[in-house]
């Protein structure tokens, strides 16, 4: 099932196809707003994220 993730004004939005191996909680005031996750993908295969815009 792909995820799409995006950076906060939405101006770079990606999708990757594995999920991520841990996720962390942001507190500041902009991710507490919007329930936010951050994920980390270090070493992604090439074919595993695209970029969509």
């Amino acid at each position: 099932m792909p995820i799409e993730g995006s950076c906060h004004c939405g101006e770079t939005v990606f999708e990757v196809t594995e999920a991520p191996s841990s996720v962390t909680r942001c507190t500041c005031t902009l991710c507490t707003k919007r329930g936010a996750l951050w994920a980390y993908y270090w070493r992604v295969r090439p074919l595993a994220a695209t970029w969509k815009s």
